[in-house]
């Protein structure tokens, strides 16, 4: 909406030395063309660069303690949070209860962790 609305701004102060309408609905039309690659390839990047991780993203790299054993080939559980999630570790390792791990991955409720 703010390209198309700065292009109107634009095109309505460029009408008193436009002739017809046509002229008047081709500059909105360019300038509209114009903003918007504008705004969606060089300002919107830089708004959108220092954006903060929410949900799974926000847990991928955490540390993490182990509440529940995690064996060989099978799951245990870990805290995150206030939360008790499956876990499994990722290198097919034991991780005994109590151990500090990160979390590398999550697939539904389980996350796939290493030892630190």
């Amino acid at each position: 909406m703010i390209p198309i609305a700065s292009a109107a701004i634009i095109t309505a102060a460029l009408t008193p030395f436009l002739g017809s309408w046509t002229q008047i609905l081709f500059t909105l039309t360019v300038f509209s063309l114009i903003l918007t690659f504008f705004f969606q390839f060089f300002l919107k990047p830089k708004f959108l660069k220092n954006s903060i991780s929410t949900n799974t993203d926000a847990l991928i790299g955490k540390e993490i303690i182990v509440t529940q054993t995690i064996e060989i080939g099978k799951t245990g559980y870990v805290k995150i949070y206030a939360d008790e999630l499956r876990a499994r570790s990722e290198l097919s390792e034991k991780i005994e209860k109590g151990s500090t791990v990160i979390v590398k991955s999550l697939s539904g409720n389980t996350v796939s962790v290493i030892k630190k």
